[in-house]
């Protein structure tokens, strides 16, 4: 499967949608994969991983990813670009680089890459607690117990 130019110009938005939603949010500073299964590759972004992620970024149908599995963010540049789209028999995908400033939890590699064919992204905020009332975009992450 190859890419056509709509699902590139789709991905483009996506990127450029997560980069300007981080232009703007300088309260989020630190990075962690999440989950990642072989296919399906899971980012969350906090300010305070001890009470809440505020954005997760979520690649699928993953080829390659290299990086660290925490990082803190390089303000200076883009959260997230694309340095490549590949098509081959393998598959269409796009490869992405996200760039750490090395401090938090790295191991200076200062990159991670991700090739992976489509990519989205959720703005909901997941509490690592309970509260009995949520406001709009808030949810309670599911392996949180409720009190009795």
């Amino acid at each position: 499967m190859s890419f056509d130019r709509d699902h590139i110009k789709s991905i483009q938005q996506t990127v450029d949608q997560i980069n300007e939603k981080f232009s703007r949010e300088d309260l989020v500073d630190f990075f962690k994969v999440a989950s990642y299964d072989g296919k399906k590759l899971v980012i969350w972004a906090s300010s305070d991983f001890t009470t809440h992620h505020s954005f997760e970024i979520i690649f699928e149908k993953v080829f390659f990813f290299k990086g660290d599995f925490e990082w803190s963010r390089n303000e200076e540049i883009p959260l997230i670009s694309i340095a490549e789209i590949i098509n081959d028999p393998a598959g269409g995908r796009a490869k992405f680089i996200l760039e750490s400033d090395g401090y938090y939890y790295s191991n200076h590699n200062h990159k991670v890459e991700i090739e992976a064919a489509d990519i989205s992204y959720d703005t909901t905020v997941v509490l690592y607690f309970h509260k009995d009332v949520l406001a709009p975009g808030e949810r309670v992450a599911e392996w949180v117990k409720k009190k009795d």
